[in-house]
């Protein structure tokens, strides 16, 4: 498996559609601003045929620290979710 990063997904993209590279990076920096925004706000992001960027809850629970054993209190979170279209699940599956 290789990792792809945001440079490398800005370069794919400006050789795809010719556009310049500052634009691209612009533009991926703008969508993530703007996802990141909304799923701060409790709102749920979708991109049809790809999928969808919610935020759910997590409750809060008891753990333990593991070098000293010692149960901890951990209080409840928001944490950002990915759910893939069942487009995108048939073409990772082929």
């Amino acid at each position: 498996m290789v990792t792809i990063t945001k440079h490398d997904v800005v370069k794919a993209v400006a050789q795809a559609t010719g556009l310049d590279r500052a634009e691209v990076d612009a533009t991926v920096d703008g969508l993530l601003t703007v996802v990141t925004d909304h799923l701060a706000s409790g709102n749920k992001v979708e991109f049809r045929g790809f999928g969808s960027f919610l935020s759910r809850a997590r409750p809060a629970h008891t753990a333990r620290n593991p070098a000293t054993g010692e149960a901890i209190q951990v209080p409840e979170k928001i944490a950002p979710v990915f759910r893939a279209s069942p487009i995108l699940k048939r073409a990772i599956n082929r």
